[in-house]
């Protein structure tokens, strides 16, 4: 999940006018996202395509900034060479289906997990423990929701193993109890799914060492339909 919550809440506060008959809004949070500062080395190229193709006013783009203007520089040449390559031979740099679901994502091409992994969590730590200006995003997107009548799933995606142990356990507990206490403090609004060490998935569910394969993303998303389908049933 590298969509930070600063953009998580713009994309929020964006659409939710525009439906009118939402019932539940399903929310991840990640390792990563709730320490993650603003404007992070993940942001500069994906800022332009969340203004140019989502309509977002993206306030850390500068009016004087040129890749505004061109996504053509917005990736590095060597990245912009193999993306105009391939949508020369293909048509498209779409990589998911009409659905939404992803197609890169194959079991059949998954990486094992444990040549991976301590390299995707080094890459991944930022060595912050701050969460305040993120929770405070998510206090107000929940707090929008109430407003709305609309319910909120908060989901700690599956991880591999491996993965986890190359994590800060520190960290990672402060993040769950962090998920708890929305939903303590939001009692009928909120709701946590912790599925971070759920004993359902296994490591043939992932395509590396934190992405589910499309295998399972199908098992997560059931799952995750059964949570909203009690969750509704509270409200009846």
């Amino acid at each position: 999940m590298s969509q930070t919550i600063f953009f998580d809440q713009l994309l929020f506060e964006k659409n939710i006018p525009q439906l009118p008959r939402l019932k539940q809004v399903v929310f991840c949070i990640e390792y990563t996202n709730l320490s993650q500062v603003d404007d992070t080395g993940d942001d500069p190229w994906r800022k332009f395509y969340y203004q140019r193709f989502m309509g977002l006013q993206v306030p850390t783009i500068s009016v004087f900034d040129p890749r505004q203007y061109s996504l053509a520089l917005v990736q590095n040449f060597v990245r912009f060479k193999k993306i105009l390559y391939r949508y020369l031979q293909e048509g498209t740099i779409v990589d998911c289906d009409a659905s939404g679901w992803g197609t890169n994502y194959k079991k059949q091409n998954r990486t094992d997990p444990n040549k991976v992994a301590q390299e995707r969590a080094l890459v991944q730590e930022d060595g912050l423990m701050d969460f305040t200006l993120n929770k405070n995003r998510i206090q107000a997107i929940i707090n929008r929701c109430k407003e709305e009548k609309l319910q909120i799933l908060i989901v700690s995606m599956p991880q591999t193993q491996v993965y986890g142990r190359y994590l800060n356990p520190k960290k990672l507990l402060a993040i769950q109890k962090a998920c708890f206490e929305f939903q303590q403090k939001n009692l009928g609004t909120a709701y946590y799914l912790n599925l971070f060490n759920d004993a359902r998935f296994s490591d043939d569910d992932f395509y590396d060492a934190d992405h589910l394969n499309d295998v399972g993303a199908t098992k997560c998303s059931r799952i995750v339909n059964e949570n909203l389908s009690a969750m509704e049933k509270t409200l009846q």
